[in-house]
């Protein structure tokens, strides 16, 4: 018998599922949304480390709270990271280590009643799993809000990277995550191209 390779099913999203997407992510905007996001060294958690931590809160539509760490790793910060994010070796001088920095993110994400989430969670949650050493952030409670922009901007853009929505809601360049993904989370779920 032939081996015959898997092939890949575009997935079909009706404007139910679609509209069902929105609803869902208003509920969880409206009762409170915790959007999360890791800045590191590289894209492999086994290797890399994480050099900042930052947490936007939202409630009832609006942008309510934030969080912001560097966290020191004693090593250099690599030069191609400075040039990239502008993080320097004087921005994590005096920052708190890893264990430290994720406390004081699990302290500021356990209000009750709010959503854990991430854009591209897969990346955050590898992350964790590494060097949450105490486990102080529940991996499995992590929504991930590409999979609902997938959901509900099907057929609407080509690419769901947060430059390319970015560009289609028509917001600012300047804007650094995790707001950009406030703000796009918050246009998407108000169902409107700006």
């Amino acid at each position: 018998m032939k081996n015959t390779p898997n092939r890949a099913f575009p997935t079909i999203v009706t404007p139910s599922k679609q509209l069902n997407a929105v609803i869902l992510l208003r509920k969880m905007i409206r009762k409170g949304l915790i959007i999360f996001d890791f800045e590191t060294t590289g894209l492999h958690a086994k290797t890399d480390r994480i050099v900042k931590v930052e947490a936007i809160k939202i409630k009832t539509g609006h942008i309510t709270d934030t969080f912001r760490t560097y966290v020191n790793n004693k090593i250099p910060i690599p030069e191609e990271l400075e040039t990239l994010t502008g993080i320097t070796n004087d921005d994590v001088k005096g920052a708190p280590n890893i264990s430290e920095a994720l406390k004081l993110l699990s302290i500021f994400t356990s209000e009750k009643g709010y959503v854990l989430s991430s854009y591209n969670s897969s990346f955050e949650k590898e992350f964790l799993s590494v060097w949450d050493f105490n486990q102080e952030i529940e991996i499995s409670a992590i929504i991930d809000l590409l999979a609902i922009a997938k959901t509900i901007l099907k057929g609407k853009v080509r690419r769901y990277s947060l430059m390319s929505l970015r560009k289609y809601y028509g917001l600012s360049p300047d804007i650094p995550c995790p707001r950009l993904t406030a703000e796009i989370i918050l246009a998407m779920a108000n169902e409107k191209k700006r």
